[in-house]
């Protein structure tokens, strides 16, 4: 996945100047007289702009309840073929993130994490939903990072992680007031149907299960 952070992309705008224009040639274009060229790189914030993203609507904590009036997950939402938009997909990457360090915190053994799929789904009336998963190495846990928008300004996420791999689908997602409320259906190893409503707001998020893990 691709990450858009500023200090990396720093980092990487450095090495490339160093890499284009800071060494010296090879054969008879190389001599003691060649001199290295210096290059200012500045780099605009506004470039970046999941970096303005306050911290707080990262990594937020998600409660959990049981709900059987959640009921069963709702027809999956139509699969859009293009990629996650540049925007949500750096979203994506910092919530993951953020996520793992908690993974981390509480299995200090864990060593990184990979993608293993993204999707976009049309929800309808101008609303795009998505998800992503992850698996960590080496005790596998599984993260999945999900949201809606409407556009970049009306745009709510959120994510969790169980033990053992995890899925997704998507069913519904309209905007609420403030959020966006999102229903579908999350499967692990303890529960392969475990239909859930999600309310994502900027900084506070929940989630109700239709039922308890079996």
């Amino acid at each position: 996945m691709k990450y858009s952070f500023l200090p990396l992309a720093f980092l990487l705008a450095t090495l490339l100047s160093l890499g284009c224009n800071g060494g010296k040639g090879n054969g008879s274009d190389s001599d003691s007289t060649a001199s290295d060229t210096v290059v200012s790189i500045e780099l605009d914030p506004s470039a970046f702009p999941v970096n303005a993203i306050p911290d707080n609507q990262f990594g937020k904590p998600l409660p959990e309840s049981i709900d059987p009036s959640v009921g069963a997950v709702p027809a999956t939402l139509p699969l859009r073929a293009e990629k996650l938009p540049e925007s949500v997909d750096a979203i994506v990457s910092r919530e993951s993130i953020v996520q793992f360090g908690k993974i981390m915190a509480a299995s200090p053994d864990e060593l990184e994490f990979v993608q293993q799929e993204s999707k976009l789904f049309d929800a309808g009336k101008g609303c795009t939903a998505y998800y992503a998963t992850f698996k960590t190495r080496p005790s596998e846990f599984g993260m999945v990072v999900f949201g809606a928008y409407l556009n970049d300004t009306a745009s709510y996420w959120a994510s969790t992680y169980r033990k053992g791999p995890m899925s997704m689908l998507l069913g519904a997602a309209t905007a609420v007031e403030g959020g966006m409320e999102i229903r579908g259906g999350i499967s692990t190893d303890a529960d392969p149907n475990m239909p859930f409503k999600a309310v994502l707001k900027k900084e506070t998020s929940t989630i109700a299960y239709a039922h308890g893990a079996k």
